[in-house]
């Protein structure tokens, strides 16, 4: 049995938010971590509660993590509520 695909939005270059992905019916936000407030939680889990009460599940973009010290990205990443991190390791 074929499953309906679920569809996502990247947010690069585009003004709308978890708005126009629920109203399109996508699942997926893709987020750029620059747009996300890394040193605040109070804000990070706004953001989670945001995409939550649309039904949208994000993705963060790191872009380059240096693998010495990926913490703050996959921890932002984590408030969020994003179970998929995409980055480049270097």
């Amino acid at each position: 049995m074929l499953l309906p695909p679920l569809y996502g939005l990247c947010v690069f270059g585009l003004t709308h938010h978890c708005g126009l992905a629920a109203e399109g019916g996508f699942r997926h936000l893709e987020l750029p971590l620059s747009l996300l407030p890394v040193s605040d939680d109070a804000e990070l889990r706004s953001v989670r509660g945001a995409a939550d009460a649309r039904g949208i599940r994000l993705i963060v973009a790191a872009g380059e993590v240096l693998a010495e010290n990926p913490v703050a990205v996959f921890a932002a990443a984590a408030a969020v509520g994003a179970p998929v991190v995409r980055c480049i390791l270097s």
